[in-house]
């Protein structure tokens, strides 16, 4: 058999897999005892990079890939072959020829032998997207019920690129802790049996599969409702059988807001309420009688301890009637003295009021005498007195009856 004869009998047995053509290094499998690798599984670790793997499809076969990344804007070129030995996993960074990409397509060769180097071409690409990293979400907000705290997680703009999969609450002080799903629409959980007088605020960390973010700024300070404190620096006012009471709000409103203070007297007990405001008059009381109130303000929780009463005060009473009350005549001229009463009634004595009996003529005066002119004569009259304080007129103290004589003249023009 010629030379040329032998050479294409090779061929023809080459061509049926009659025999198999000698590979260049052992190591190397020829093409036609491997299959093709399957599409890498792909996956982000945990530092951020790329990882895809895919199965064996010959012991001890070299394995090439090469892959494209978009940047945002555009593809970039695929990369040369390189070389991943008989490993069958790959890890890269998000990165083409230095280029930052935010999405990997990879494909996946196995070196072969088939009358010279080869390559089994895969059954497709792996194509990833990048996820970043949690970021902090935003500071949380808080709305209190007794000692139950709803926290109300907010997302950053970065969280909605980030396929956030849990969000974690922590309250300081305690670390007590409470989670939400990154799907949930309403982004909000609960941390009860919180400690009345404490200050709380609260943190949120995001979690994604790359791991859980640093923690969010704090929310405000919020505290658990308890009783408000005592109203502080009650004082009264005398009034005619009532006292104006005022004072000033709780150092602690309980961290509630006051809706109402109620006034107590002692004794009698008498009372009055606002709705918030620090004044209040006390009415029904008796005249000439001691008194102190104290206070108590209420919030949503309750009443508050009393205040510490007020300074006692004695309720204004009427005046008692002057003393020594004289009408004297000159002629036509009557003058009305007195003294001042035994009992001004607890307050100042701010004026008198006399008047002339079977008359209209009225006096008012601050001075203790008090001058009539112009009576009728032929006329007896009598006088009262009256002193006025705050409170109002004293009962009334009378003089002797005087008359007015008619003159000589006058009677005998009268006869």
């Amino acid at each position: 058999m010629g030379r040329g004869t032998s050479l294409l009998l090779a061929v023809t047995l080459l061509a049926f897999g009659i025999v198999s053509p000698t590979p260049a290094h052992a190591s190397v499998p020829y093409c036609g005892g491997i299959s093709q690798p399957d599409i890498p599984t792909a996956s982000q670790t945990a530092d951020g990079r790329a990882s895809f793997t895919w199965p064996s499809v010959y012991s001890g076969v070299e394995y090439k890939y090469s892959f494209t990344g978009w940047t945002g804007t555009d593809w970039t070129p695929w990369t040369n072959w390189a070389s991943a030995g008989s490993s069958t996993s790959v890890v890269i960074p998000f990165e083409v020829y230095g280029q930052r990409v935010i999405s990997l397509s990879f494909i996946v060769i196995a070196q072969c032998w088939d009358y010279g180097p080869g390559r089994i071409a895969p059954k497709g690409e792996a194509r990833i997207e990048y996820t970043p990293p949690a970021s902090p979400p935003e500071s949380p907000q808080v709305a209190m019920s007794g000692s139950t705290a709803t926290v109300y997680v907010r997302p950053s703009a970065a969280n909605a690129r980030e396929v956030i999969t849990e969000y974690r609450v922590v309250s300081s002080p305690q670390g007590q802790e409470c989670t939400v799903s990154g799907s949930a629409i309403d982004k909000k959980c609960v941390i009860s049996d919180l400690s009345p007088g404490i200050g709380y605020s609260f943190v949120t960390y995001a979690t994604n599969a790359l791991g859980t973010s640093s923690a969010s700024s704090s929310s405000s300070q919020v505290f658990v409702p308890t009783l408000p404190g005592p109203p502080r620096s009650v004082r009264a006012d005398v009034g005619k059988g009532k006292a104006t009471v005022v004072w000033l709000p709780p150092s602690d409103d309980g961290h509630d807001p006051i809706t109402r203070y109620v006034v107590v007297s002692s004794p009698d007990r008498r009372t009055c309420e606002t709705n918030g405001a620090l004044t209040c008059r006390v009415k029904g009381l008796a005249n000439g009688k001691s008194y102190s109130f104290t206070v108590t303000a209420v919030n949503g929780i309750g009443a508050s301890p009393a205040s510490a009463p007020s300074s006692k005060i004695k309720l204004m009473a009427l005046p008692t009637a002057p003393v020594r009350v004289t009408a004297v005549r000159n002629g036509s001229l009557i003058t009305v003295k007195w003294k001042k009463p035994k009992s001004t009634g607890g307050s100042a004595i701010r004026n008198y009021v006399v008047s002339a009996t079977t008359s209209s003529e009225r006096c008012r005066t601050r001075k203790r005498s008090c001058k009539f002119s112009g009576l009728e004569v032929g006329r007896t009259y009598a006088f009262t007195i009256q002193a006025r304080n705050r409170t109002g007129l004293s009962p009334s103290a009378r003089t002797q009856s005087i008359s007015i004589p008619v003159p000589p003249k006058a009677q005998q023009d009268f006869s």
